[in-house]
């Protein structure tokens, strides 16, 4: 779960956990990328937001299916579209 705001991302990783899911979770989308690909490779979700600093969750979601090709992602935004 990649998620810049550290309000969202603590409650969105809380509710996650508590529903039973394991979740690695990261301020950017470069912090996401340094995660080792051994364990991006474990992934099966990618659940990031649509528009952050340096790198925007579509372009993440573009270079982990590099690594991944079966890697699926939920995109989302606080901003209205």
């Amino acid at each position: 779960m990649v998620e810049d705001n550290e309000a969202m991302r603590g409650a969105l990783e809380n509710m996650l956990d508590a529903l039973g899911y394991r979740v690695r979770a990261a301020a950017s989308g470069i912090e996401a990328l340094a995660i080792p690909h051994a364990q991006l490779g474990r992934l099966d979700l990618l659940l990031t937001d649509l528009v952050m600093p340096e790198m925007g969750g579509i372009d993440l979601y573009r270079s982990i299916k590099q690594i991944k090709p079966t890697i699926k992602a939920l995109v989302i935004s606080g901003y209205p579209m």
